[in-house]
């Protein structure tokens, strides 16, 4: 039945995807967002589902992360694949999982929410994981902002406000309503703060600091402080089969845990009274 349900909400969101980039594409172009090759208008497109996601053991705990936009230069090669054909560049995410183990989606494919979702289910299940058990079916993913954006030099990313409140209305309600996450993580106080605006002040609705290496270099390059887990322990809540994944730039996340482990563990620490709160699912 989980199979099947999946199978049906990810159905729903290409759809509502394919039908929100048609529809609003005009107020999409007039935010001028990039282009596949400066012309061709990519449209916005579904989470990443876990396969394991709808199952029954995950209940109490499933998790939906919102990241910032992709942010792709008009130069990406995969985005003129998703402007030419649409049924790829809908579903972009779970094919480049079902491909290469990735999600188009930079947090995710450096490895951090995949640690920040093991921690989580740590922390909520009370026990350390199985060796088999992958987090990586167990999560949903995706950016609120599902357009992506450049200075006008073309030279550094931007994220839009607008851009992130429409697509909060264009996308992400559907997908809260269907996912139906018991949390939903929020990495960077501007996608918290639509979400917030977007669902009220409900429990279960964490935010983290968005785990890009200018942010970590600059706030998380400290020593341990009393109340962290180690790296190990941090390892540890990392299921056996997961930590030798391979991530962006050669990494795995047993070497991003040693890399960033102060971010991993002050944000564990974070994190942890909110995850014994209240959960926003029914």
């Amino acid at each position: 039945m989980s199979t099947i349900q999946r199978e049906d909400v990810l159905a729903q969101l290409v759809a509502n995807a394919r039908l929100a980039s048609e529809t609003h594409r005009k107020q999409i172009e007039d935010l001028d967002p990039v282009k596949a090759g400066g012309t061709a208008f990519v449209p916005g497109y579904a989470p990443y589902i876990g396969t394991d996601y709808f199952e029954d053991r995950t209940q109490g705990r499933r998790v939906l992360f919102y990241a910032l936009s992709q942010n792709f230069g008009e130069s990406y090669d995969a985005a003129a694949t998703w402007a030419a054909d649409w049924a790829i560049g809908l579903n972009r995410q779970n094919r480049a999982f079902a491909d290469e183990r990735r999600a188009a989606m930079q947090p995710f494919d450096t490895g951090h929410i995949p640690i920040l979702a093991s921690l989580i289910r740590s922390q909520l299940s009370g026990r350390l994981p199985g060796p088999a058990e992958s987090i990586y079916p167990e999560v949903a993913a995706t950016n609120l902002s599902k357009f992506s954006f450049r200075s006008l030099d073309k030279k550094r990313t931007t994220d839009k406000r607008d851009s992130l409140r429409a697509c909060w209305e264009w996308f992400s309600q559907l997908e809260v309503e269907l996912l139906r996450p018991d949390f939903i993580v929020c990495c960077d106080a501007r996608v918290h703060r639509i979400v917030r605006d977007g669902l009220g002040d409900r429990p279960g609705i964490i935010r983290v600091p968005f785990p890009s290496l200018r942010v970590i270099n600059r706030h998380y390059r400290k020593p341990p402080r009393q109340g962290h887990l180690s790296a190990e322990q941090i390892s540890q809540r990392i299921a056996a089969c997961d930590r030798d994944c391979p991530v962006a730039q050669g990494h795995t996340l047993a070497s991003i845990v040693g890399r960033d482990g102060y971010y991993f563990a002050e944000v564990n620490r974070r994190m942890a009274p909110e995850l014994l709160g209240s959960p926003t699912g029914d």
